[in-house]
């Protein structure tokens, strides 16, 4: 029996990414990644993101180093996070929570396309979940997937988000079920 997980960085923002536009019926190819912040699995999954679905890449990032390594990729660098929210089709978000304040809350929500999709593998607290929320049920965003747990009910109800745990969790959770966990 084989157990196929992901195991290069940026195969998890790939996965809920290719996930929730194919639960929405929509393309990829051609459209705009906004990358907000700066990972190890941003440079492979922004690579995958270019050469397999031909999107274009513009990016929020706070280090010279890291513009310097997505513009080598031929990825745009915005000067603040609002262009991004503004130009992007599909944002992902790589940052890590600074202070107890969310990232992305309902001001930030409101500027993004009406069908843009988000994405956040990163902890949940980088997004304000009722405002996600709000924004979801009353269809002013196109989407959204997250990475679990603490992920708040009203957005579990929605219709427009998927919800994948962490993973480390899935391969746990494989290697448990088939009996290879130590």
């Amino acid at each position: 029996m084989t157990v196929a997980f992901p195991t290069r960085p940026g195969d998890h923002s790939m996965t809920l990414m290719a996930s929730l536009a194919a639960r929405k019926g929509l393309s990829l190819e051609g459209k705009t990644l906004g990358l907000v912040g700066f990972t190890t699995g941003c440079l492979g999954f922004a690579n995958r993101a270019l050469h397999g679905f031909g999107m274009k890449l513009m990016a929020w990032v706070e280090t010279p180093e890291q513009a310097e390594a997505l513009r080598e990729m031929g990825c745009e660098i915005c000067e603040d996070m609002d262009e991004v929210l503004r130009g992007a089709d599909v944002i992902s978000l790589h940052a890590r929570p600074k202070d107890k304040r969310p990232l992305i809350g309902g001001i930030e929500l409101g500027k993004m396309k009406p069908d843009a999709l988000l994405i956040n593998t990163g902890a949940p607290a980088l997004v304000d979940q009722m405002a996600l929320s709000h924004a979801l049920w009353f269809e002013t965003i196109g989407g959204a997937s997250m990475t679990g747990p603490g992920v708040i009910s009203d957005l579990q109800d929605c219709d427009d988000i998927i919800v994948m745990p962490p993973p480390m969790t899935s391969v746990r959770h494989a290697h448990l079920q088939n009996g290879i966990w130590p």
